[in-house]
């Protein structure tokens, strides 16, 4: 169907510039000209750290580099304190350190070896954490033999920032770099380190691919942001704890770098670019609106990445918009609003006995605009009419005006192609007003949300959707039974579409027999047929459009209840 921790990743002085920070170096230490400077944000969006690297590039006696922190907001009861003996860091949240190569530069996040770790700290101010507006200075002149001694070893990350006390937060980091090697420091632990390489030779290969995740998590419809984002951390896990995926004979973790698209078209395509342009991102997965997906979608065509999105119906998605053939790039999980449209019409028409209809529709939003057009379109073709087409911009919350015309127009079903948080107030006006006829939905209403909103107004009411939490299909009682254990929730479509997501990439970078953006274009091509916890896909060559069934559901008891599969 149809557009949230927003990640930044720039040079290093663009991002001082940005958030605030200065630095200085002196001695024999220089900034890395044009090196990455790394921001990481946990997946709730409050979490600030910057990595500033810098390259020791001679010997020199107290060589010392500082961060100014300033602009920096850091909730009540947040920090990242650093110990100055044997527990050298600690975190109120766990937190990943990763070796990098940069312009055939290895850089590891690390004040330096084990054997010189306990020297180096940092003073803090009286409460014991970093604060805004403070500079903080670390020695690095117990550094310098660990250099000597191991010539890979030859970089340094200062670190400050803030950590809020939040149980189960995973940072994740978004960087400029390739991963060459990578440990994880859990709360409380000082010296617990696992790590995929030796501070003293690193791997020649990457062992993590990265993948980058548009999501909604704030704006309009944060529901879809949320179960995206907590499917494709289930999917990335369960792939990683599986053993990963194994390319020409080597085994790779996936790694997830989730940017928050605010339901914003332009940051949209501004974020798919920035992937694209300064990450390693292999593959975008996301947005989920139409409205965002497709601008994303053209960024990810001109630049020659995959992007799968799980939710964008609006057939435009996966057209060029100059040529009008399909894109090469741009693949998607779920079916397209041209099949919606003859599912929720033939429903009509068949089991609804409907022979007039009415819709109401936002025309400010393209993808509900492109719903009601194509349902209409359907409903004559087969034999119906459509007695009023009304319509609305974002953000109205008065709909009387236009279902007093609906109900003068006599329909025997009105089609609401609405999101989640309109239906409710929608519904409930229609009702008030007297217009009792059925009401069909898309699967822009799937959220949960809507029934705990919508109350006794939606009981009854038919939608169309891309899967039911309670079918029989194995992979789908599984996957529901995952979710559910892990987020408290029953998945919704947007969250199926996610999982089903990174179950299309993971074939395609089965299908690769390398890594590389480009080879993973032509794995992702290669896919014919998936068998997925939405049910099974067919990929026709040169289409990224998959044909698959849709369900219709019915709001019952407080649930979305399975009523009928649709088969195209």
């Amino acid at each position: 169907m149809t557009g949230y921790p927003s990640v930044r990743v720039t040079c290093l002085i663009l991002l001082m510039f940005v958030l605030g920070f200065s630095a200085s170096v002196q001695a024999g230490a220089q900034p890395i000209d044009s090196g990455p400077a790394f921001l990481v944000r946990t997946t709730t969006s409050q979490e600030t750290v910057v990595f500033a690297p810098y390259l020791l590039n001679e010997p020199a006696e107290g060589i010392t580099t500082s961060l100014s922190v300033s602009n920096v907001v850091m909730p009540t009861g947040s920090s990242l304190g650093f110990g100055a003996v044997s527990s050298w860091m600690s975190f109120a949240g766990p937190i990943e350190f990763h070796l990098y190569s940069h312009d055939g530069k290895y850089y590891f996040y690390e004040t330096s070896p084990k054997s010189h770790r306990d020297g180096i700290g940092v003073g803090l101010d009286d409460t014991g954490t970093l604060s805004p507006g403070r500079t903080y200075r670390v020695s690095l002149s117990q550094l310098l033999d660990a250099v000597k001694a191991e010539p890979n070893f030859i970089g340094y990350a200062y670190i400050v920032g803030h950590f809020p006390a939040i149980q189960g937060t995973q940072p994740i980091l978004y960087e400029g770099a390739r991963t060459v090697g990578s440990f994880t420091l859990q709360p409380g632990v000082g010296k617990t380190l696992k790590t995929h390489g030796k501070l003293g030779g690193v791997p020649r290969k990457p062992q993590t691919l990265v993948v980058g995740l548009l999501a909604e998590i704030t704006g309009p419809i944060p529901a879809v942001g949320a179960s995206c984002r907590n499917a494709a951390q289930l999917a990335i896990d369960e792939i990683n704890a599986g053993g990963g995926v194994e390319i020409d004979d080597r085994t790779y973790q996936l790694a997830l770098l989730v940017a928050d698209t605010e339901g914003s078209p332009e940051k949209s395509a501004s974020l798919a670019r920035e992937f694209i342009t300064r990450s390693d991102a292999v593959v975008l997965i996301g947005p989920n609106s139409s409205g965002n997906t497709i601008p994303a979608a053209d960024v990810a065509e001109e630049l020659g990445i995959g992007l799968i999105t799980p939710w964008s119906t609006n057939p435009r998605t996966t057209i060029d918009p100059e040529t009008s053939l399909p894109k090469q790039n741009v693949f998607r999980a779920c079916f397209t609003d041209v099949f919606q449209g003859k599912v929720l019409s033939s429903f009509a028409r068949t089991t609804l006995k409907a022979s007039k209809a009415a819709v109401l529709y936002d025309a400010k939003t393209a993808v509900l605009k492109s719903q009601a057009e194509l349902f209409s379109q359907s409903f004559k073709a087969a034999g119906g009419q459509i007695v009023a087409f009304e319509e609305y911009s974002t953000g109205e919350t008065d709909f009387n005006p236009q279902f007093k015309r609906i109900k003068a127009a006599g329909p025997d079903v009105v089609f609401l192609p609405s999101y989640y948080t309109d239906v409710p107030t929608q519904v409930r006006q229609a009702r008030t007003l007297g217009l009792m006829v059925p009401f069909l939905g898309s699967d822009a209403w799937s959220t949960p949300q809507l029934i705990s909103e919508c109350g006794a107004d939606c009981e009854g009411i038919f939608l169309s959707n891309h899967y039911s939490a309670e079918s029989a299909n194995p992979l789908t009682a599984g996957f529901v039974a995952a979710y559910r254990a892990r987020f408290g929730e029953t998945p919704d479509d947007v969250a199926a579409l996610t999982y089903d997501s990174f179950g299309l990439l993971r074939s395609g970078l089965e299908k690769s027999g390398r890594t590389g953006r480009q080879a993973l274009l032509n794995g992702l091509r290669q896919i014919r047929l998936f068998h997925g916890v939405t049910g099974d896909m067919l990929f026709e060559p040169g289409s990224g459009d998959p044909i698959k069934d849709a369900v219709i559901l019915q709001i019952k008891n407080g649930r979305f209840v399975w009523y009928a599969d649709v088969t195209p």
